[in-house]
C-alpha cells in the first residue's frame, strides 16, 4: 500500500508594509502554528502574486510561512502602489528589501531562516538581493530567471 501525504489547508492572511510613499500589500500563508521559517515568493514582470500563490499554498503546507506580494507597479491589476512607468528591477530589489524587512519584526516568523524564491524578473530581483545580502538569505530558489534582462 502505498501512503500519500496531504498537506494540511494553509490559512491566508493579507499583510502590507511600505516602501517610502508606497504600500506594499501581500498575502501571507502558512499551516501549523508557532515561529516558522518564511519564504517570500517574487512574480515575474507585469504578472502579480496570484501567480505564484500556488507555491505558497504548497510550501506552506510543508511547514513554511510564505509570503507573496505585488511589486510596485510592477503588474497589470496589482493590489500595491506604483506606476509601471516608475518599476525597475532596483525598485523590485527595494519593494523586497522592505517585505523582508517587514518579515523579520514579526513574531511568528524565524527570521534567521528567511528563503527567496522568484520566477522570471523576480528570480533577478531574488538574485540580486540575495547577493549584497547573503548573510540574510539561507535558500535561494529560482524558476527561469530573466537573466538575460541587464542585455
Amino acid at each position: 500500500m502505498e501512503m500519500v501525504h496531504i498537506a494540511p489547508a494553509a490559512t491566508e492572511e493579507r499583510f502590507s508594509c511600505r516602501r517610502g510613499g508606497l504600500t506594499i500589500r501581500g498575502r501571507m500563508f502558512r499551516s501549523g502554528e508557532g515561529v516558522l521559517p518564511a519564504v517570500i515568493i517574487c512574480h515575474g514582470f507585469m504578472a502579480n502574486q496570484r501567480s505564484v500563490r500556488r507555491y505558497a499554498r504548497f510550501l506552506a503546507g510543508l511547514g513554511w510561512a510564505a509570503f507573496t506580494f505585488d511589486f510596485c507597479g510592477g503588474c497589470l491589476r496589482g493590489e500595491s502602489d506604483g506606476k509601471q512607468s516608475e518599476m525597475s528591477v532596483l525598485t523590485e530589489i527595494e519593494d523586497l528589501r522592505a517585505v523582508m524587512e517587514y518579515i523579520k519584526q514579526r513574531d511568528d516568523v524565524d527570521a534567521g531562516h528567511l528563503s527567496l524564491m522568484g520566477c522570471s524578473q523576480g528570480g533577478v530581483v531574488c538574485a540580486l538581493t540575495a547577493a549584497k545580502a547573503p548573510e540574510e538569505v539561507e535558500r535561494l530558489i529560482l524558476f527561469y530567471p530573466a537573466f538575460c534582462i541587464p542585455d
